[in-house]
């Protein structure tokens, strides 16, 4: 499975979205950056220190200076990997660009965030269950509208074009119109 062409696929479909006006990626474009996610600001000279994570795509809205959408791309799994992918996204305060002059900060509020994963049928395999799990436990235990999140959503598929397309739907659900 290809992570770089189900990133491909989702960021050229969401730049013909109305409302991803200012879509970012950091792997398939000729002018990538990197989608740091910070703890509080990004100091010059120390920023890397408290950077947290970094994104697949992001989508900002500039007139708000916030991230309305996270997603982040990985059709290999297990429930500690998607702990690993996921909580850091969800502990982030901001992203803010990669290059000199750049410190502008786009804030993580009422962001949704998206987790593209696949599982294949296979007889007996209880994965599709453990994910269905983490993602209600993400969804019940945490407190996300203090963290700015307003939803984490796990599209799990069955292949890669079946995860590109459930989270096609969840972005049709979170952003109508």
């Amino acid at each position: 499975m290809s992570q770089t062409r189900m990133i491909h696929e989702l960021f050229t479909w969401l730049r013909t979205q109305p409302f991803a006006l200012d879509t970012r990626c950091d792997h398939v474009t000729e002018n990538r950056q990197s989608l740091a996610l910070y703890l509080g600001p990004r100091v010059p000279r120390i920023g890397r220190s408290l950077r947290i994570a970094e994104a697949d795509i992001l989508v900002c809205d500039t007139e708000r200076n916030t991230v309305t959408l996270i997603i982040e791309v990985d059709p290999v799994n297990a429930p500690k990997k998607i702990c690993g992918s996921v909580l850091p996204v969800l502990l982030a305060d901001n992203y803010t660009p990669s290059g000199k002059g750049h410190n502008h900060a786009f804030k993580i509020r009422d962001t949704v965030v998206l987790y593209v994963t696949c599982v294949r049928e296979k007889k007996g395999s209880q994965k599709r269950q453990q994910i269905s799990a983490l993602q209600k436990a993400i969804q019940d235990k945490l407190n996300l509208g203090v963290g700015g999140v307003r939803a984490v959503e796990l599209c799990c598929g069955k292949d890669e074009c079946d995860a590109i397309s459930k989270c096609k739907e969840m972005v049709k659900k979170y952003f109508p119109g």
